[in-house]
């Protein structure tokens, strides 16, 4: 007696293993499908590959993002403008934590940014917009710009 598999049952595991991982494996394409920590990993990664139309896309209010609310040449200036003090070698998400007064529509999640020596610890306030999911409404880089890191 062999052990080794018929060539149908193998077929059926193989093919089975393949649909199961189609079930369970999906691309996350639009800001309504993350988690807020998620929308912090993409943002950060575009601010430092200076992919403004990404971060255009994950920052805004409750009206949705920035990308649908102003003019590209707007959008573009204030997205390089962060993106030029957010630029990091690594970070790490600490913690998250609610909003009080709007715990039904925003968290914040406290992102160590580390650049070379320098680390800062910043509060990125995110909204759950009206129809695209999680944005980043609030990055308070004066922190970042008025002192000096840890």
């Amino acid at each position: 007696m062999s052990n080794a598999i018929p060539r149908r049952s193998w077929l059926a595991v193989v093919l089975g293993a393949t649909l199961l991982n189609a079930c369970v494996t999906r691309t996350v394409n639009s800001a309504s499908e993350l988690a807020p920590a998620m929308v912090v990993e993409r943002f950060l990664r575009a601010a430092n590959s200076n992919d403004l139309d990404t971060m255009a896309r994950l920052f805004g209010t409750r009206d949705g993002p920035i990308a649908n609310r102003e003019s590209q040449k707007d959008a573009d200036d204030w997205m390089f403008a962060l993106a030029s003090v957010l630029r990091h070698t690594d970070y790490q998400i600490m913690s998250e934590q609610i909003v009080p007064g709007r715990r039904q529509e925003a968290t914040q999640l406290l992102v160590r940014l580390v650049n070379g020596e320098r680390r800062y610890e910043l509060p990125f306030t995110l909204v759950q917009s009206k129809r695209t999911g999680w944005l980043i409404e609030n990055v308070p880089v004066d922190l970042l710009t008025n002192r000096r890191g840890k």
